[in-house]
């Protein structure tokens, strides 16, 4: 059964990608949200160079409009699902050093 927050980085992330699935990495393996205006998705496939790829998107989302735009800068891809788990713990950090103007 999905946590409420997985509901939430879900939806979100369905609205933003229209439902729509990544083309290299198409296997939903989670979902989740970094603060409560960014909802991430880890996903794998085949990769052209790789037996295994593994997708991290990233949605950012403004709650007074209820709009969702693509995150690329945070978004990316590893060979390795805990390289790309580290990367989704690693998140909150990376918006904490944005935030402090570093």
């Amino acid at each position: 059964m999905m946590t409420r927050d997985e509901r939430k980085a879900m939806s979100l992330i369905n609205k933003e990608y229209k439902g729509g699935r990544n083309f290299m990495t198409p296997n939903v393996i989670a979902y989740g949200m970094v603060d409560d205006t960014h909802a991430w998705e880890l996903s794998w496939g085949t990769g052209i160079f790789s037996p295994k790829l593994f997708g991290v998107t990233v949605v950012n989302f403004d709650p007074e409009t209820n709009e969702t735009s693509r995150a690329y800068d945070m978004s990316t891809c590893f060979q390795d699902e805990q390289e790309a788990r580290e990367y989704i713990a690693g998140l909150a950090d990376g918006l904490t050093d944005e935030e402090d103007g570093e």
